[in-house]
């Protein structure tokens, strides 16, 4: 049976950098990377929550994204 074996994962922080003329959100991104696989959803929200305390523009989504290798 094949499982996955995990490589790698980041934390995504999407900002609110500006507005577009007509008004739309402009977002930009800042990833952080080498982050633990097992890190909880409840961790990854107090790492973003107190990183977007420093920040001069708002947080508006966050999300982990790994990377895994499947191993037969």
């Amino acid at each position: 049976m094949a499982s996955f074996v995990p490589m790698s994962s980041r934390i995504v922080m999407r900002c609110q950098v500006g507005t577009t003329v007509d008004g739309t959100p402009k977002l930009g991104s800042l990833s952080i990377s080498k982050v633990d696989p097992a890190l909880t959803a409840d961790k990854v929200d107090a790492v973003v929550t107190a990183l977007g305390g420093l920040l001069s523009v708002p947080v508006v989504e966050s999300h982990k994204a790994d990377v895994n290798l499947v191993s037969a």
